[in-house]
């Protein structure tokens, strides 16, 4: 038959070329080692290519001037006592070494690293610009932030979960929502267990990485990481603490959400809000440009296209809420940046170099 034909001449055409192919991945790998923002250029520009076509841009603008004084107002309030929550929190998982101010900057300093440098450098950022700041090592500066990335993953998990049968009309998903909410709560439970037993685990996880490299290499440091940052919760109302401030901060970033779909589409439910602000999360830690350029806003739209909102009035929604973050957290950033005499360029500069002997530090180690 023909496709049998086509079958054996793709075969044989695909032999011949195969040592070919195998040289240009291996020059494509060494290719992006060279040039390690090149993925994040990539990504950006086949989502800006995406969006230029699925969207009406001469309504976008029109769409953007609908959102009134009274609707930005409180966007930017739910957004302002978000980050004041999670400055709280960081104060709790510093072991209150730093205080509300310096927690408060030190976020907003990341933030703006990541709104205006390549390369995804806010958390290693805010690490180096504390830790001589405060009585804390650079290890347990990034350890408590661990910790918070962590709770920071399982809520995304549990809001895509909570949501997912809804964005997609698919009814039979919802056993499996349950479990993961179920499963969820059960490690929110076991933290503060896992950190009573840091010590065991330690050691048991260094046994298996003299057996198994990989495991020294590739998960011994994220453990240690992580253990060291459960450590401040030696009691549980400290961890029932930080729980309360992580969920309020959360809650306040999905109200501001909320507020600016409602303020486009004033039918759809809260749902949307708490999907987008799940799927949102996920999208920015994607490499992109700075800012999270094209990433932010397509993440948004495609969200809400689920929740059948059109694309005009997604991407408004989308500009609008990246304004506001962009705008507040590089305002804030600044005002510490300017007050240490810092540069981006000087910046760039010293967190590469710091990422760096970081990285040989804990490979040698």
């Amino acid at each position: 038959m023909w496709w049998t034909d086509l079958k054996s001449r793709f075969q044989a055409w695909f032999q011949r070329v195969r040592p070919y192919i195998r040289i240009d991945v291996y020059k494509i790998v060494q290719f992006l080692r060279t040039f390690p923002g090149l993925p994040g250029v990539l990504v950006s520009s086949i989502v800006f290519l995406i969006l230029l076509f699925i969207v009406y841009w001469r309504g976008v603008l029109p769409a953007m001037s609908q959102y009134g004084f009274w609707t930005l107002l409180p966007a930017i309030l739910f957004y302002l006592n978000a980050v004041f929550c999670r400055s709280i929190l960081i104060r709790l998982l510093f072991k209150e070494q730093a205080n509300f101010s310096q927690a408060f900057f030190n976020l907003n300093e990341g933030y703006l690293i990541e709104n205006l440098l390549p390369m995804k450098l806010g958390v290693i950022g805010r690490a180096f610009l504390l830790t001589p700041k405060i009585n804390l090592s650079i290890f347990q500066v990034r350890a408590a932030i661990q910790v918070e990335r962590v709770y920071d993953l399982l809520i995304i998990i549990g809001l895509i979960a909570a949501t997912l049968p809804t964005a997609f009309g698919m009814p039979w998903l919802e056993p499996v929502s349950i479990l993961t909410l179920i499963l969820i709560v059960v490690i929110f439970i076991f933290l503060p267990l896992v950190a009573r037993s840091a010590n065991r685990l330690r050691i048991s996880l260094e046994r298996f990485a003299e057996k198994q490299p990989w495991i020294g290499q590739k998960i011994l440091p994220k453990a240690e990481l992580l253990l060291e940052g459960l450590s401040v919760f030696d009691n549980w109302g400290t961890y029932a603490l930080s729980l309360l401030w992580i969920s309020l901060s959360w809650a306040f970033q999905v109200a501001g959400i909320f507020i600016l779909i409602h303020g486009m589409a004033p039918t759809i439910g809260l749902n949307a809000a708490l999907f987008t602000a799940g799927v949102l999360a996920i999208g920015v830690v994607v490499p992109s440009l700075p800012a999270s350029l094209g990433v932010y806003e397509f993440t948004i739209v495609a969200s809400l296209a689920l929740f059948h909102v059109n694309t005009t009035a997604a991407m408004a929604c989308a500009l609008v809420g990246h304004l506001i973050f962009f705008g507040l957290t590089t305002f804030f950033g600044g005002i510490m940046f300017a007050k240490e005499g810092e540069t981006l360029a000087g910046m760039y500069q010293k967190l590469m170099k710091f990422k760096t002997n970081y990285q040989r530090r804990i490979h040698a180690s």
